[in-house]
């Protein structure tokens, strides 16, 4: 429901617009057509706290379209010459307790996952609550991803790191990255600029 909310609201301001509002009556000739609707939803309702979600199914939907119309597969759309294996995840909450927590991860395991995704509930609260959570999850699936957005944006990236390897233990998660994908491509590019504006001037050039 607040994917179709977000994908319907009227506007309440220039930034906090429908995401219907830049991808209805859109060109969808190209890949390129994609990403520019992609950075219009960006600017346009960046104020609207469910917007990538909703952009994230009608991104799908646009490439299944152009595939179909072009007769390739969506995966030739984005730049792979092959198709690899998806690891589908269980998604859970953390549980109310460590011992939620182990149980959850048991069940998970139990029903033959072999990742899972634990996400918010009290994880946050404390390092020493968090430790105890993760070690409880790490009793289910071998592999797993845990969903810590509230807590980096709480105390950060840094401060969260010595607990994932505690007394010198390989984790065996990963940790979802709280940065929207388009902002992590504007991130690359610009890294991108500053090199090459930097070998040209070692080179001599402008």
């Amino acid at each position: 429901m607040p994917s179709i909310a977000a994908f319907v609201t009227p506007m309440s301001h220039g930034a906090c617009r429908p995401v219907s509002a830049s991808a209805l009556g859109e060109r969808l000739d190209a890949p390129d057509d994609i990403a520019r609707m992609s950075a219009t939803v960006a600017y346009n309702s960046m104020d609207l706290l469910q917007a990538a979600h909703t952009w994230s199914g009608v991104e799908t939907a646009t490439r299944d379209l152009l595939g179909r119309q072009r007769g390739v597969p969506a995966y030739q759309l984005l730049g792979y010459a092959n198709a690899y294996p998806k690891l589908p995840y269980a998604s859970v909450l953390f549980g109310g307790t460590p011992q939620e927590t182990r149980t959850r991860a048991a069940e998970i395991h139990k029903a033959g996952f072999r990742a899972a995704k634990f996400g918010w509930a009290p994880f946050g609260e404390s390092l020493a609550n968090d430790v105890l959570h993760i070690e409880a999850a790490r009793e289910g699936p071998r592999g797993r991803v845990v969903d810590r957005r509230r807590s980096d944006l709480r105390r950060g990236c840094r401060s969260r790191r010595p607990a994932s390897r505690r007394d010198g233990a390989e984790p065996r998660y990963v940790f979802r990255g709280a940065l929207p994908r388009l902002r992590l491509w504007r991130l690359a590019g610009a890294r991108r600029q500053r090199a090459s504006g930097y070998d040209r001037g070692r080179r001599g050039g402008a």
